[in-house]
């Protein structure tokens, strides 16, 4: 009996250590992610839950192949911290959009969801 109750405690210890490490590797890596939302005003604003360096170089909408569309920002947006970036409603309307093999195509709604393409230097990781 004193065997069973052992293997037991043992076993949720062994499990309970498992969920914290997912929790932990998942809060990490939710801590450097960056995202991108629309404003009231039709701008996006690109904000994360931790300090960058983010260096942002394209747009992206769509997830499969017919609806994939993506704009290369005209200026490169770097952020340095946590209070983001934000593209006005005249830049996001003047960003020009192509489609999966490079041929223009029309913007995304306002409101859809776009996600952005970003680079996050190893060294701003590493400085946490």
């Amino acid at each position: 009996m004193g065997l069973i109750i052992a293997v037991i405690i043992l076993f949720i210890a062994f499990i309970g250590s498992a969920g914290a490490l997912w929790l932990s590797s998942t809060a990490k890596s939710m801590m450097y992610t960056l995202s991108v939302n629309w404003q009231p005003d039709g701008g996006l604003r690109f904000t994360a839950a931790s300090d960058g360096p983010f260096i942002i170089m394209c747009l992206e909408h769509g997830f499969d192949t017919a609806e994939q569309r993506t704009a290369r920002l005209p200026e490169t947006i770097v952020i340095t911290d946590s209070t983001g970036a934000r593209l006005s409603k005249e830049e996001v309307t003047q960003l020009k959009w192509h489609d999966a093999w490079g041929r223009p195509i029309a913007a995304p709604k306002e409101g859809s969801e776009i996600k952005a393409f970003y680079f996050h230097p190893k060294v701003a990781v590493e400085r946490k």
